[in-house]
């Protein structure tokens, strides 16, 4: 993880394991994620902001998919975090041995941006794949430009089961 570096992914810092409870330092992104700049109406989203957010994660995408990583599994707005120069930097990756599968509504909610293929066989990807990381990608950008979430007007309606 340490040696996986890039100006679009989020640096790994350190961890610490210690009975049972995992803390991951990281670098501090002061704007937030992407969900939370697309959520916020005051942030003026123009044309080339939009394509210098856009060309961050796909750069940040294609280091990650050369990398000994292969995949992201888990791409969504939310783990996309913004720095103080607005620069995007991917997080939340190359984590699955550490992280457990409780079924929540919250994890309920990460499903929103995986690839039905992997929501059908689960366990056959545990780590996902960079197909199901191109379909992540086009639910953000569908986020980005709707700016009503990962499936606009129908997340009125979602419930989970």
């Amino acid at each position: 993880m340490r040696d996986v570096r890039h100006e679009n992914l989020l640096p790994f810092i350190g961890a610490s394991v210690d009975t049972g409870n995992i803390c991951v330092l990281t670098a501090y992104c002061a704007r937030g994620s992407l969900q939370d700049v697309l959520q916020n109406d005051d942030v003026l989203l123009d044309n080339m902001f939009v394509a210098s957010l856009i060309a961050d994660l796909i750069k940040g995408m294609i280091y990650l998919h050369e990398s000994e990583i292969i995949s992201h599994g888990n791409l969504r707005s939310s783990n996309c975090l913004i720095d103080s120069r607005w620069v995007l930097q991917v997080a939340d990756f190359g984590l699955h041995e550490f992280k457990a599968s409780p079924d929540s509504v919250c994890d309920s909610r990460k499903k929103l941006w995986r690839a039905p293929e992997l929501l059908r066989v689960p366990e056959t990807h545990p780590r996902g794949t960079q197909k199901g990381d191109v379909y992540s990608f086009g639910i953000i950008l569908y986020e980005v430009f709707g700016r009503k979430g990962p499936w606009g007007s129908l997340m009125q309606t979602f419930s989970v089961q």
